[in-house]
């Protein structure tokens, strides 16, 4: 942490050699003395702007932030920041403030003091932060940040250029100050889900919103009408059939509990694109949406995530509790730090986490010089991919201090292939450090299979929303087939296709407009097959765009279905 020459530090210092060497070449000796006198300038100045760079040394200048926990007027006459969203929770898409203190504990001031926040790449922030640091006072800033998707994201720190009265030099700091943020996914909370039909007759233990028609005991009379074949001989209606002389039978309705279960697709074709212009981020938006409008409609919902295999389920349930549990599940969607779901080697972790450390804590597990080629200690070295050693002993050491003081339950399970291996993943997890997730669809269909037998074992369920855009599915999709044949036996299926180029940004040029219309004809071509063998099946496909509403999707499968109703067995 010492002075060196900005910018504009550089072309003074650039002149200066300039005038002392054309001067020295041409005898011109006044050049030389004015060059002379320019260097002088700039030792002078660095001499007095050193004690700066001591006084930062010594901690004199103090960095905290937070994030206001009350909602705060913006211009449109609405709120933003932590309570303007759902129970005072940060919302996609809308900014929210953070505020940063500043203290200054020196005998001068820190002028030209300039503070750019290290976030985590969903985070956007409007801009740097500047100020002017009074010696023994301290100051208060403000800025925005933009969350473009839902999850738990980070502020792991900021950077200060500190920089002197003339602007010759600057100091470049590092404060690290990791601050979590739990940001949910945008959705109407007025969104209501329209009263499905039902065709299995398993009740629940407590009455809902839904009117059902159901054979048996117990219930408001429909309506009385002629017997079919299949009825129960216990609902003839005795008197009726008398007075008609024939068969008549009572038909009930009971207010039932209904149960909806979500299948959301977090493979690797759901993740391309900008944050908050992804397939995936759309895809929780709208498992969110369905999830809130059930709860609100008192109905029972449970979530089944997947790639290769089955990420994580959430068993279906009602009530508040269980919807905040829902929503913890999708945001974790951004931060799936399995070994046979993300990219990087040992070696590859091990450097991630030993650069953060270093940079973040000050911890460094870098091995100064190899070890002799005997020595039993290459059994705990791992080797970078940069050539760096880094003693594992000491890094899981590190490691496990951190994770064991976090208040983060060990909840969720961490596939690795060993126990070190996965404290340094959930590590990773825990402090938001980015780990690059697999690319290529893999095995997608037998993630997606499971998926809906899962989803389609318990009797009760009654309505399957798989969102997913059926890509990668290869020759595999038989599988798929027969396990949605399977499941609509028992239940309705809906099946939701984010479409990729109704994603991605519209180019502004004309030829970049036509490559994309090309691409886009090319990928309308490849969702043909699994689209049209899924349809067959009699389950409606929607194909949708970033624009598209979970209210209109829900609009769209009520016109699908039409006004039928169904009868229990």
């Amino acid at each position: 942490m010492h002075p060196h020459l900005s910018r504009a530090g550089r072309y003074v210092a650039w002149t200066a050699f300039g005038l002392v060497a054309t001067g020295a070449l041409r005898g011109l000796w006044p050049l030389v003395a004015l060059g002379a006198i320019v260097c002088a300038a700039l030792g002078v100045s660095y001499l007095w702007f050193y004690p700066t760079a001591v006084l930062l040394r010594q901690r004199r200048l103090e960095m905290a932030w937070w994030v206001p926990t009350g909602a705060e007027p913006d211009a449109d006459g609405g709120t933003r920041g932590e309570g303007a969203g759902l129970g005072g929770a940060l919302l996609a898409g809308r900014p929210f403030p953070l505020r940063v203190l500043l203290r200054n504990r020196a005998p001068r001031a820190f002028g030209d003091a300039t503070l750019t926040p290290i976030t985590s790449p969903a985070l956007a922030v409007a801009g740097p932060l500047q100020a002017r640091v009074p010696r023994l006072a301290e100051i208060e800033l403000s800025t925005e940040i933009t969350p473009h998707a839902a999850g738990t994201w980070h502020l792991h720190g900021a950077q200060l250029a500190l920089g002197d009265r003339f602007g010759l030099f600057v100091i470049h700091a590092y404060f690290p100050n990791p601050l979590g943020c739990k940001v949910f996914p945008r959705f109407s909370a007025t969104a209501t889900l329209p009263a499905l039909s039902r065709r299995t007759a398993a009740l629940h233990e407590r009455a809902g919103q839904h009117r059902m028609r159901l054979r048996g005991l117990g219930g408001e009379l429909r309506e009385i009408r002629d017997h079919v074949q299949g009825d129960p001989f216990k609902q003839i209606a005795w008197k009726a059939t008398a007075r008609t002389r024939r068969h008549m039978v009572r038909e009930l309705e009971r207010d039932v509990v209904m149960t909806h279960q979500l299948l959301l697709d977090a493979s690797p074709t759901m993740r391309g694109g900008e944050y908050g212009r992804a397939k995936l981020d759309y895809g929780v938006e709208v498992c969110a949406a369905l999830a809130r409008a059930a709860g609100e409609s008192g109905d029972r919902v449970g979530l089944v995530t997947f790639d290769s295999r089955i990420i994580g389920q959430v068993k279906a349930k009602g009530g508040r509790p269980h919807e905040r549990r829902l929503l913890e599940h999708l945001m974790a969607l951004r931060h799936v730090v399995d070994e046979d779901l993300t990219d990087p080697t040992d070696g590859e972790l091990c450097a991630i986490v030993a650069r953060y450390l270093r940079h973040q804590e000050g911890i460094d597990i870098r091995l100064g010089s190899p070890p002799a080629l005997d020595d039993p200690r290459w059994a705990e070295v791992v080797t970078g991919p940069s050539g760096d050693l880094y003693d594992l002993d000491a890094l899981d050491r590190v490691v496990s201090v951190f994770t064991s003081a976090a208040r983060e339950p060990l909840s969720a399970h961490v596939n690795a292939a060993s126990p070190v291996m996965a404290r340094l993943r959930r590590f990773c997890r825990l402090r938001g450090i980015e780990i690059p997730y697999r690319r290529g669809p893999g095995r997608k269909a037998l993630g997606l299979t499971d998926a809906l037998l899962l989803a389609a074992r318990p009797r009760g369920s009654q309505v399957l929303v798989l969102v997913s855009d059926l890509e990668g599915l290869g020759d595999s999709l038989d599988g798929v087939l027969r396990a949605a044949r399977l499941a609509i036996t028992r239940h309705r299926l809906l099946v939701v296709v984010p479409f990729a180029p109704a994603f991605a940004e519209v180019p502004d040029d004309g030829h970049a407009r036509r490559v994309a219309a090309i691409l886009s004809q090319a990928e309308r071509r490849a969702l043909e097959p699994p689209r049209r063998a899924i349809e067959s099946l009699g389950v409606p496909v929607l194909v949708v765009g970033r624009d598209d509403l979970p209210q209109v999707i829900l609009r769209r499968w009520e016109h699908l279905r039409g006004a039928r109703t169904g009868l229990a067995a």
